[in-house]
């Protein structure tokens, strides 16, 4: 006896999927609030590091959000706002801990958030059919 393929049980991956957003959000903030110790040059690299960590950032809030509702274009804009603010903010409250508040850092943040988002896209719209959910737009985003 076969069981028939129902929707993909999403409720079940949402709590972990948050946890593990709340878990990387939470050591990003300590590992961009500790004191660097000067001795360290990451000059090239440090672009680098925030770019993949504001894309891993995006991605898993891409994730989390659309294992509770589908994600449409509103949800896309107000995840890249949110991040781009918090990078913003984050690049500021770095100056009270003896870091650099560097602009290109939080333009790498924001470049992250972009890409996060993007590679999140075709994961995205395939939950959304293993969920049955209706599509929200033309290609699973609003117009």
């Amino acid at each position: 006896m076969t069981a028939s393929a129902g929707p993909l049980p999403a409720h079940r991956f949402a709590k972990p999927s948050r946890l593990v957003l709340i878990v990387y959000w939470v050591c990003l903030f300590i590992g961009t609030h500790t004191p660097r110790d000067s001795g360290v040059d990451l000059t090239v690299t440090d672009k680098i590091l925030h770019f993949g960590a504001y894309l891993g950032l995006a991605f898993l809030l891409a994730l989390a959000w659309s294992l509770r509702r589908p994600l449409a274009a509103r949800s896309y804009a107000i995840m890249v706002i949110l991040l781009a603010a918090y990078g913003a903010l984050d690049e500021l409250l770095q100056i009270p801990v003896n870091r650099t508040c560097d602009p290109l850092d939080w333009l790498a943040d924001v470049c992250g958030v972009a890409v996060g988002l993007a590679l999140f896209l075709p994961l995205g719209r395939w939950l959304d059919v293993a969920q049955q959910r209706p599509p929200v737009g033309k290609a699973g985003i609003d117009p």
